[in-house]
């Protein structure tokens, strides 16, 4: 199996190649409402406000809520039944020791302060981000724990956070918030990959592209160009932030195989240079993919950039097919928070690439 693992990096990551972000991260997103609704949910014991254009999202792993606005922030909701032998500072402590330092979301605290409040909130705090800052409000109920992640772009927040204030202001256990969560853990909820062999595969043959791979059964797949398939993560879960892309690239004719392979990459390089911010690039080590009777060297880099000033991470890889003038560029790219969640299924899929003959 290929993996993201056998990169020589230093933290960095890259744009889907010619591949626009998904539409939850751009200012489009979400078609608003006619008005503000509130979304109650029993199994987690809450009720709380959603306003006008943001979207209920219900992922798998350890956050059990999402809100998300088309404007660029998001609410992550995580729940947990209450440890009494565990205080506030230990709380806190636990969740800066997982989020907070180098390598990890957040890099830096930038307020942070105990509440003695009537309605739950025990702690809230603020964090700086990859160009976002993290508003963390820490609730505790008679039985259950919940943390609160607001994020906004760092040069939008100050405009977003009345909009968390009314979210928090609203937010309040229901009757069954009295009782233990059933299956959860205390705090922090450490993030499990799934199992591989809980994602169902099948192959994905492009004779007009020149390559097959596996890819899991309930991905979308859409052709936005004759040139170029994308696979979107199903929609409701945590792999619906993960988009992989192929595209085949024509380099510059007349040149050898290093020189084309050199082209696409610059190319790449200089279209994220113009088309999201904060970009930064290192290379992996090369490696052979494909068949016994049929395989190339190939180059992969892994690059940080933002967009909209959220943070995203992409692995590519430059798969050339030596003297056919033809360079493979297959891209994984996710949303940083996000990046994680869908690594197995991405290198799974780069590591059951065919070549098949192209049709022209």
């Amino acid at each position: 199996m290929v993996r993201v693992s056998d990169l020589n990096y230093i933290t960095s990551i890259l744009l889907v190649f010619l591949i626009s972000a998904p539409a939850w991260a751009q200012n489009t997103g979400t078609v608003p409402s006619a008005r503000d609704r509130l979304f109650s949910d029993s199994s987690l014991g809450i009720q709380v406000l959603v306003p006008s254009g943001v979207e209920v999202l219900r992922p798998e792993g350890p956050i059990d809520l999402v809100l998300q606005s088309g404007n660029g922030w998001w609410l992550n909701v995580q729940s947990a039944n209450r440890n009494d032998s565990r205080t506030v500072p230990d709380l806190v402590a636990r969740l800066e020791s997982k989020y907070l330092g180098a390598g990890k979301p957040w890099s830096k605290k930038l307020s942070g302060r105990q509440l003695d409040s009537t309605t739950g909130a025990r702690y809230d705090a603020l964090y700086l981000g990859a160009g976002t800052i993290v508003r963390l409000v820490l609730i505790r109920e008679p039985a259950r724990d919940y943390v609160l992640m607001f994020i906004a772009p760092e040069d939008a927040f100050s405009g977003f956070a009345k909009e968390f204030d009314r979210i928090l202001a609203s937010f309040q256990p229901l009757e069954d918030a009295t009782k233990p969560l059933k299956e959860h853990n205390t705090f922090p909820i450490e993030e499990q990959k799934k199992p591989e062999n809980s994602t169902r595969f099948e192959r994905f043959n492009a004779i007009t592209l020149g390559f097959s791979l596996l890819y899991p059964m309930d991905w979308h797949i859409s052709r936005p160009s004759e040139t170029t398939v994308v696979f979107q993560g199903k929609e409701g879960g945590t792999d619906a932030f993960a988009t992989i892309s192929v595209q085949n690239v024509s380099p510059p004719t007349g040149v050898n195989d290093s020189i084309a392979l050199n082209a696409v990459i610059q190319q790449l390089k200089a279209q994220m240079a113009y088309s999201v911010s904060d970009v930064s690039h290192a290379s992996g080590t090369p490696f052979t993919l494909g068949s016994a009777d049929k395989s190339v060297s190939v180059h992969q880099i892994l690059s940080d950039y933002a967009v909209n000033s959220i943070p995203y991470r992409q692995w590519t890889l430059f798969i050339p097919r030596q003297g056919e003038g033809l360079v493979h560029v297959w891209a994984y790219a996710a949303p940083l928070e996000y990046f994680a969640h869908a690594q197995p299924i991405a290198e799974k899929m780069a590591g059951s690439w065919t070549f098949e003959p192209v049709s022209r």
